[in-house]
């Protein structure tokens, strides 16, 4: 089953969260492409009340459209979505009841319902007014989210201001100002995400929760203490296509590979292996932490990377295969591009002639 996204059916409340921010017009410029099919879990279960673009982008629940891109993580205890500027929101499942929640819990993964260690709550309206409709606060959440140069309302510079409002009837006028004012910075801010990539914009905040959320775990010390069990390739895949991953840990493994200690890596470089296409940005950067010619050993998984354009990890892998030699490109480009033409894959054939133009090489099919 197929469904278009169409402007006509769209109500503010189908939008949770960013309906309150842009206009009806501005939403539709994010959907207009997208088309939708019928969600199914692992374990073959579906429901007409969940369906998934099939960019992988949006999520709906019970005619509510979520960007999964900007959804931090699902928390189950308290059946919600919390954005990567630490705005909770309560999912509405409709008749697709606990279903809904296990395609959360999938899509996020194992970890994406934990509890942030600083999460703060307040009173979910402002009863005077009735709007903003934004008082909860997760601290790693809006760390990493500020330092890609967004505001958010949940950032600890305004914690005194959110917990000195008491949101009733006989809140301080003065007070409310104070409020307002934040929050009209922040509307006003939230209007740069509409030109933003948002697959860049996650998997930059991803690296930036690395020094926020996990300042308690320490990955290098894990894989250390694994470095063993590492041996087996399968559980070299199993650490990239976890988490994203900082160069630290990336060293870590190559440590491993370089005192052969890690022998074979050959499933690595499965691209139809990884789970994200944030992990398969992990596999780059170890190739390109490796260095030539060493990496030449990936060359092959770097041209899988070229299939589709709007990726993240298409830059990345133009970025280092431009690194190689030319004699080595061009064989694997051209047995590549034979097998897209054939194949009548027109994303792949599209990314594989941009890059062929970058190396000035001309492909003929």
């Amino acid at each position: 089953m197929k469904k278009t996204w169409s402007i006509f059916n769209l109500f503010k409340k189908q939008i949770p969260y960013l309906g309150d921010y842009f206009s009806a017009s501005e939403i539709s410029r994010l959907l207009e492409d997208e088309e939708f099919s019928v969600y199914v879990t692992e374990k073959g279960e579906r429901s007409n009340e969940i369906l998934i673009s099939d960019s992988g982008k949006w999520l709906c629940i019970a005619d509510r459209y979520y960007p999964l891109d900007l959804i931090a993580y699902f928390s189950e205890p308290a059946d919600a979505v919390v954005y990567i500027d630490g705005r909770r929101i309560k999912v509405h499942y409709g008749e697709a009841g606990l279903l809904g929640c296990r395609c959360l819990k999938e899509l996020y993964g194992p970890h994406a319902y934990r509890e942030g260690k600083h999460t703060f709550f307040y009173v979910d309206k402002n009863y005077r007014t009735g709007e903003p409709s934004v008082w909860q606060y997760d601290h790693e959440c809006v760390e990493a989210f500020e330092t890609l140069g967004f505001e958010s309302p949940f950032s600890e510079k305004y914690k005194d201001i959110l917990f000195n409002l008491e949101y009733d009837y006989m809140q301080s006028t003065n007070a409310y100002c104070e409020w307002q004012k934040v929050y009209n910075k922040y509307k006003k801010d939230m209007k740069k995400l509409l030109s933003a990539d948002w697959r860049q914009l996650r998997y930059d905040w991803e690296s930036a929760m690395l020094k926020t959320e996990f300042r308690g775990y320490d990955p290098r010390k894990q894989l250390r203490n694994e470095i063993k069990n590492l041996q087996n390739g399968d559980n070299i895949l199993t650490a990239l296509n976890s988490m994203v991953l900082d160069d630290a840990t990336l060293g870590t493994i190559i440590f491993g590979i370089n005192k052969l200690e890690i022998r074979d890596i050959r499933c690595i470089f499965d691209i139809e292996a990884y789970t994200d296409p944030f992990y398969v940005c992990n596999c780059i950067r170890l190739l390109k932490m490796m260095g030539q010619p060493r990496n030449i050993v990936g060359i092959d998984f770097l041209f899988d990377c070229l299939n589709d354009i709007k990726e993240p990890y298409y830059d990345m892998a133009m970025e280092l295969l431009l690194t190689f030699d030319e004699k080595m490109l061009v064989p694997v480009l051209e047995s590549k591009f034979g097998a897209a033409i054939e194949d009548k894959d027109v994303l792949k054939i599209a990314g594989l002639m941009a890059f062929a133009d970058k190396i000035h090489y001309r492909l003929v099919g």
